[in-house]
Protein backbone atom coordinates (compact mmCIF):
# COMPACT_ATOMS: atom_id res chain seq x y z
CA UNK A 1 0.00 0.00 0.00
CA UNK A 2 1.20 3.48 -0.99
CA UNK A 3 0.98 6.60 1.32
CA UNK A 4 1.57 10.34 0.40
CA UNK A 5 1.45 11.52 3.79
CA UNK A 6 -0.94 14.89 4.30
CA UNK A 7 -1.29 15.01 7.50
CA UNK A 8 1.10 17.24 9.88
CA UNK A 9 4.23 16.89 7.54
CA UNK A 10 2.00 18.50 4.99
CA UNK A 11 1.45 21.55 7.38
CA UNK A 12 4.61 21.92 8.75
CA UNK A 13 5.51 21.91 4.61
CA UNK A 14 3.25 24.83 3.97
CA UNK A 15 4.33 26.94 7.06
CA UNK A 16 8.23 25.69 6.59
CA UNK A 17 10.40 28.39 3.68
CA UNK A 18 11.65 26.17 0.93
CA UNK A 19 15.79 25.98 1.00
CA UNK A 20 17.25 28.19 -1.03
CA UNK A 21 19.94 27.58 -3.92
CA UNK A 22 22.30 30.01 -3.90
CA UNK A 23 24.17 28.66 -6.78
CA UNK A 24 21.08 29.13 -9.05
CA UNK A 25 19.38 32.23 -7.02
CA UNK A 26 15.96 30.02 -6.77
CA UNK A 27 14.19 28.64 -4.25
CA UNK A 28 14.30 24.72 -4.21
CA UNK A 29 10.88 22.80 -3.45
CA UNK A 30 11.01 20.96 -0.02
CA UNK A 31 12.63 17.32 0.12
CA UNK A 32 10.13 13.97 -0.28
CA UNK A 33 11.09 11.09 1.15
CA UNK A 34 10.42 7.72 1.11
CA UNK A 35 9.83 6.16 4.28
CA UNK A 36 9.94 1.94 3.69
CA UNK A 37 8.68 -0.33 6.56
CA UNK A 38 6.42 -3.10 7.05
CA UNK A 39 5.28 -1.56 10.58
CA UNK A 40 2.61 1.21 10.58
CA UNK A 41 3.85 2.07 13.65
CA UNK A 42 7.35 2.48 12.59
CA UNK A 43 6.52 4.82 9.88
CA UNK A 44 4.68 7.32 11.87
CA UNK A 45 6.92 7.05 14.60
CA UNK A 46 9.37 8.51 11.67
CA UNK A 47 7.29 10.47 9.79
CA UNK A 48 5.59 12.28 12.93
CA UNK A 49 8.82 12.97 14.52
CA UNK A 50 10.30 14.94 10.93
CA UNK A 51 7.14 16.38 9.99
CA UNK A 52 8.84 20.10 11.43
CA UNK A 53 11.13 19.96 8.86
CA UNK A 54 8.75 20.30 6.33
CA UNK A 55 9.26 17.26 4.13
CA UNK A 56 7.15 15.52 2.27
CA UNK A 57 6.88 12.01 2.93
CA UNK A 58 5.75 8.42 0.52
CA UNK A 59 5.54 5.23 2.79
CA UNK A 60 6.27 1.64 1.79
CA UNK A 61 5.37 -1.44 3.22
CA UNK A 62 8.10 -3.30 1.46
CA UNK A 63 10.87 -3.21 -1.28
CA UNK A 64 8.89 -4.31 -4.07
CA UNK A 65 5.86 -1.14 -3.28
CA UNK A 66 8.88 1.22 -2.27
CA UNK A 67 10.08 0.38 -6.47
CA UNK A 68 6.68 1.06 -7.78
CA UNK A 69 6.23 4.56 -6.15
CA UNK A 70 10.14 5.53 -7.17
CA UNK A 71 8.74 4.01 -10.68
CA UNK A 72 5.69 7.08 -10.08
CA UNK A 73 7.57 9.94 -8.25
CA UNK A 74 11.35 10.24 -9.55
CA UNK A 75 11.51 13.48 -7.75
CA UNK A 76 12.01 11.39 -4.41
CA UNK A 77 15.40 13.14 -2.46
CA UNK A 78 16.06 10.32 -0.05
CA UNK A 79 14.79 6.74 1.37
CA UNK A 80 14.65 5.67 4.85
CA UNK A 81 14.83 2.00 4.45
CA UNK A 82 14.04 -1.33 6.83
CA UNK A 83 15.69 -4.77 5.74
CA UNK A 84 13.61 -6.97 7.15
CA UNK A 85 10.16 -7.02 5.29
CA UNK A 86 8.00 -9.44 3.74
CA UNK A 87 7.37 -9.39 -0.10
CA UNK A 88 10.83 -7.79 -0.98
CA UNK A 89 13.18 -7.04 1.81
CA UNK A 90 15.87 -4.28 2.26
CA UNK A 91 18.78 -6.34 0.72
CA UNK A 92 16.79 -7.32 -2.19
CA UNK A 93 15.99 -3.45 -2.94
CA UNK A 94 19.44 -2.74 -2.38
CA UNK A 95 20.63 -4.68 -5.15
CA UNK A 96 18.13 -3.67 -7.22
CA UNK A 97 19.04 -0.24 -6.31
CA UNK A 98 22.74 -0.91 -7.45
CA UNK A 99 21.58 -1.86 -11.00
CA UNK A 100 19.19 0.87 -11.69
CA UNK A 101 21.20 4.49 -12.33
CA UNK A 102 18.28 6.62 -11.62
CA UNK A 103 17.67 4.93 -8.04
CA UNK A 104 21.08 5.04 -7.43
CA UNK A 105 21.24 8.51 -7.04
CA UNK A 106 18.79 8.89 -4.35
CA UNK A 107 20.90 8.41 -0.75
CA UNK A 108 19.62 5.14 1.81
CA UNK A 109 19.64 5.62 5.33
CA UNK A 110 18.97 2.05 6.92
CA UNK A 111 16.66 2.10 9.84
CA UNK A 112 16.73 -1.73 11.14
CA UNK A 113 17.03 -3.71 14.36
CA UNK A 114 19.93 -5.76 12.82
CA UNK A 115 23.01 -5.08 14.87
CA UNK A 116 25.28 -7.87 13.72
CA UNK A 117 28.47 -7.13 11.80
CA UNK A 118 27.72 -8.48 8.95
CA UNK A 119 24.26 -7.18 8.00
CA UNK A 120 25.86 -3.30 8.27
CA UNK A 121 29.16 -4.39 6.30
CA UNK A 122 26.47 -5.86 3.49
CA UNK A 123 24.25 -2.36 3.52
CA UNK A 124 27.40 -0.18 3.63
CA UNK A 125 28.65 -1.96 0.73
CA UNK A 126 25.77 -1.42 -1.06
CA UNK A 127 26.21 2.52 -0.71
CA UNK A 128 23.94 3.41 2.14
CA UNK A 129 24.51 7.32 3.32
CA UNK A 130 23.92 5.83 7.29
CA UNK A 131 22.92 3.25 9.23
CA UNK A 132 20.22 2.89 12.69
CA UNK A 133 19.53 -0.16 15.11
CA UNK A 134 16.05 0.33 16.28
CA UNK A 135 14.44 1.64 18.77
CA UNK A 136 15.73 5.00 17.91
CA UNK A 137 16.76 6.84 20.73
CA UNK A 138 16.12 10.37 21.34
CA UNK A 139 18.91 11.82 20.71
CA UNK A 140 18.71 9.84 17.25
CA UNK A 141 15.36 10.65 16.96
CA UNK A 142 15.90 14.69 17.24
CA UNK A 143 19.15 15.16 16.45
CA UNK A 144 21.21 12.93 15.01
CA UNK A 145 18.69 11.56 12.01
CA UNK A 146 17.48 15.13 10.85
CA UNK A 147 20.83 16.21 10.46
CA UNK A 148 22.00 12.95 8.59
CA UNK A 149 18.85 13.65 6.60
CA UNK A 150 19.17 17.57 6.31
CA UNK A 151 23.20 16.24 5.15
CA UNK A 152 22.14 13.82 2.48
CA UNK A 153 19.24 15.78 0.15
CA UNK A 154 21.70 18.80 0.12
CA UNK A 155 24.02 16.54 -0.97
CA UNK A 156 21.91 15.08 -3.64
CA UNK A 157 20.68 18.35 -4.63
CA UNK A 158 24.00 19.55 -4.81
CA UNK A 159 25.03 16.64 -7.36
CA UNK A 160 22.30 16.93 -9.40
CA UNK A 161 23.29 20.78 -10.01
CA UNK A 162 26.64 19.92 -10.56
CA UNK A 163 25.42 17.65 -13.59
CA UNK A 164 23.04 20.13 -15.15
CA UNK A 165 26.06 22.53 -15.10
CA UNK A 166 28.69 20.35 -16.32
CA UNK A 167 25.61 19.25 -19.53
CA UNK A 168 25.21 23.17 -20.37
CA UNK A 169 29.40 23.24 -20.63
CA UNK A 170 29.31 20.42 -22.77
CA UNK A 171 26.54 21.44 -24.98
CA UNK A 172 27.87 24.78 -25.22
CA UNK A 173 31.56 23.58 -26.08
CA UNK A 174 29.78 21.06 -28.66
CA UNK A 175 28.33 23.86 -30.79
CA UNK A 176 31.64 26.07 -30.55
CA UNK A 177 33.37 23.09 -31.87
CA UNK A 178 31.01 22.51 -34.75
CA UNK A 179 31.04 26.97 -35.75
CA UNK A 180 34.97 26.17 -35.23
CA UNK A 181 34.37 23.46 -38.15
CA UNK A 182 32.14 25.46 -40.09
CA UNK A 183 34.68 28.30 -40.28
CA UNK A 184 37.59 25.99 -41.98
CA UNK A 185 37.47 26.14 -45.80
CA UNK A 186 34.73 24.30 -48.00
CA UNK A 187 37.14 22.71 -50.47
CA UNK A 188 39.68 20.88 -50.12
CA UNK A 189 41.19 20.16 -53.27
CA UNK A 190 41.24 23.48 -56.15
CA UNK A 191 42.48 23.98 -59.62
CA UNK A 192 46.24 24.51 -59.53
CA UNK A 193 46.33 24.61 -55.62
CA UNK A 194 47.01 21.54 -54.00
CA UNK A 195 46.06 21.65 -49.98
CA UNK A 196 45.65 19.32 -47.16
CA UNK A 197 44.97 19.53 -43.20
CA UNK A 198 44.02 17.88 -40.58
CA UNK A 199 41.98 19.81 -37.81
CA UNK A 200 41.63 17.83 -34.42
CA UNK A 201 42.02 19.50 -31.03
CA UNK A 202 42.48 17.35 -28.44
CA UNK A 203 39.72 18.97 -25.82
CA UNK A 204 36.89 19.38 -28.99
CA UNK A 205 37.46 23.05 -29.31
CA UNK A 206 40.74 24.32 -30.12
CA UNK A 207 42.85 27.80 -30.73
CA UNK A 208 43.24 27.30 -34.33
CA UNK A 209 41.89 29.29 -37.37
CA UNK A 210 43.26 27.79 -41.01
CA UNK A 211 43.51 30.65 -43.35
CA UNK A 212 43.92 29.20 -47.13
CA UNK A 213 45.56 32.04 -49.55
CA UNK A 214 47.40 32.08 -52.49
CA UNK A 215 50.48 34.69 -52.30
CA UNK A 216 50.26 35.48 -56.40
CA UNK A 217 48.84 34.16 -59.27
CA UNK A 218 52.23 35.34 -60.72
CA UNK A 219 54.00 33.49 -58.38
CA UNK A 220 56.01 35.05 -55.34
CA UNK A 221 57.07 38.45 -55.60
CA UNK A 222 55.35 42.44 -56.25
CA UNK A 223 52.17 42.43 -56.66
CA UNK A 224 51.40 39.33 -54.78
CA UNK A 225 49.59 39.26 -51.92
CA UNK A 226 45.77 38.95 -52.41
CA UNK A 227 44.72 36.75 -49.76
CA UNK A 228 41.73 36.02 -46.84
CA UNK A 229 42.49 38.83 -44.13
CA UNK A 230 39.76 38.09 -40.86
CA UNK A 231 39.72 41.15 -38.88
CA UNK A 232 38.76 39.47 -35.68
CA UNK A 233 38.93 36.46 -33.75
CA UNK A 234 35.95 33.91 -34.43
CA UNK A 235 33.12 35.78 -33.11
CA UNK A 236 33.00 38.11 -35.87
CA UNK A 237 29.99 38.04 -38.49
CA UNK A 238 30.70 37.24 -42.07
CA UNK A 239 31.01 40.99 -42.84
CA UNK A 240 34.05 40.94 -41.37
CA UNK A 241 35.63 37.96 -43.11
CA UNK A 242 36.31 39.76 -46.66
CA UNK A 243 37.94 37.82 -49.84
CA UNK A 244 39.75 39.32 -52.68
CA UNK A 245 38.68 42.29 -54.45
CA UNK A 246 36.36 42.71 -51.43
CA UNK A 247 37.65 46.44 -50.52
CA UNK A 248 36.24 47.34 -53.93
CA UNK A 249 32.63 44.90 -54.53
CA UNK A 250 31.99 45.37 -50.70
CA UNK A 251 30.83 41.74 -51.07
CA UNK A 252 31.03 39.63 -47.71
CA UNK A 253 32.06 36.09 -47.83
CA UNK A 254 30.46 33.51 -44.99
CA UNK A 255 33.56 31.59 -43.61
CA UNK A 256 35.15 29.16 -45.42
CA UNK A 257 33.97 30.84 -48.73
CA UNK A 258 37.75 32.67 -48.71
CA UNK A 259 39.34 29.56 -50.82
CA UNK A 260 36.99 29.48 -53.54
CA UNK A 261 37.16 33.23 -54.20
CA UNK A 262 41.04 33.02 -54.80
CA UNK A 263 39.85 31.48 -57.44
CA UNK A 264 37.76 33.65 -59.12
CA UNK A 265 39.88 36.53 -58.43
CA UNK A 266 39.08 40.23 -58.15
CA UNK A 267 36.24 42.01 -60.14
CA UNK A 268 36.91 43.64 -63.47
CA UNK A 269 37.47 47.43 -63.05
CA UNK A 270 34.39 49.67 -64.04
CA UNK A 271 35.14 51.01 -67.72
CA UNK A 272 36.12 54.61 -67.72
Amino acid sequence: MRVEHIGPATRAQEASPMSHNWSQGTWDPPASILVVDDSRLNRNLLTESLSQEGYRFFEASHGQEAMEILSRNPEVDLILLDLMMPVMDGFTFLQWRMGNPEARGIPVIVNSSLDDVESLTKVLAMDCYGYFVKPLSEVDLKLVLPLKIRNAVNAKRMMADLRAKNQIMADELELAARYQQFLLPKQKELPGLKAAWLFKPCRGVGGGLLRLFRASRRGPGPGGGRRLRPRGGLGHDRQHLKGPGAALSGEPLFPGQGAEAFERGPPAPHPG
